[in-house]
């Protein structure tokens, strides 16, 4: 590595599992000190484990304040400072519009769109002290464009573009750059996707797969360094374009609440994961529906199997 992150020390929420973990990894390598987040604590400690004295775990719930505030004074104690912070804790759950619920609704803002302020919120002095620094907000496609059925997701990731550009305004003066990343499906725990279930061909057709954590990572990387000095308040798309359109026909195999029936669906934020890949195509995908309510992890929602048509 180049250590393009050397005497960078970075606190990541939702750093655990999935894309955090990633992060984590990629930082430490790099050169930087890093404090994970999370509120999965087993977890947590066996990546510090495997990270070395650069890593320290710190329980964070994002939805509270005093978690937040703990954990920035956690990471200027055990590192002497705190320069980069990285928003990516986040949950996902959809449903039709008179099934779901005030309580999913507000759950979901409350982790995706509140954690993210109240974690700037408590970072804040920090970060202006040890200048430059930068925030690297984690929305999501669904930020640029609406998914239908994810409703409180949608409405948090489009708000979370909009509270990093207002952040970069105010902090911009005070050496505190402010960037939102923007995903499409990527193969990680919170759409069901664990470890080893599924071999991405990275050299592939970027429209016919998904991504992985580590393209992710990739970028965040870039936003915490020097190398992006000049780049805030921007929102950057990893993943499909928005603009293409994926025809797929769908057979039902358990029971759900969507129409049987032919549709074109938007793709940014087509919750899937491969069933089976055969050369360069997807002959066959599992697509979560999205007005299924997903409660847990999106093998035990209810799924639906289609055939890719393009």
């Amino acid at each position: 590595m180049t250590r393009r992150l050397a005497g960078r020390v970075a606190l990541i929420s939702g750093g655990a599992s999935g894309m955090g973990a990633s992060h984590a990894r990629a930082f430490v390598a790099e050169g930087a000190s890093v404090v994970i987040g999370d509120i999965a604590d087993e977890g947590g400690a066996r990546l510090v484990d495997e990270l070395g004295d650069q890593a320290a775990y710190v329980h964070l719930d994002v939805t509270r304040s005093e978690d937040w505030d703990i954990a920035v004074a956690e990471t200027v104690r055990r590192f002497g400072a705190l320069n980069v912070l990285v928003n990516n804790a986040g949950i996902l759950d959809g449903g039709a519009l008179g099934a779901y619920t005030e309580k999913q609704w507000q759950q979901v803002l409350a982790v995706d769109l509140t954690g993210p302020f109240l974690g700037l919120t408590a970072a804040r002095d920090a970060l202006v002290a040890a200048q430059p620094s930068s925030v690297v907000n984690i929305s999501s496609a669904a930020g640029i464009q609406g998914v239908a059925g994810m409703h409180a997701y949608t409405a948090s990731k489009f708000g979370l573009r909009g509270f990093t550009k207002s952040a970069a305004l105010e902090l911009a003066p005070h050496g505190v750059r402010v960037n939102s990343v923007h995903p499409g499906g990527i193969l990680t725990p919170m759409i069901g996707a664990m470890a080893g279930d599924v071999t991405v061909d990275r050299d592939g057709n970027t429209l016919a797969r998904l991504g992985l954590p580590e393209e992710v990572t990739s970028l965040v990387v870039f936003l915490a360094s020097a190398e992006s000095s000049y780049c805030n308040g921007a929102e950057y798309v990893v993943g499909w374009r928005h603009d293409r359109r994926i025809h797929l026909r769908m057979t039902r195999t358990h029971e759900s609440v969507c129409d049987e029936e032919d549709f074109v669906a938007g793709v940014p934020m087509l919750w899937v994961f491969l069933s089976e890949v055969g050369s360069n195509l997807l002959d066959k995908v599992v697509l979560v529906c999205a007005a299924d309510v997903l409660t847990a992890r999106a093998t035990e929602a209810s799924l639906l199997h289609h055939h890719l048509l393009v």
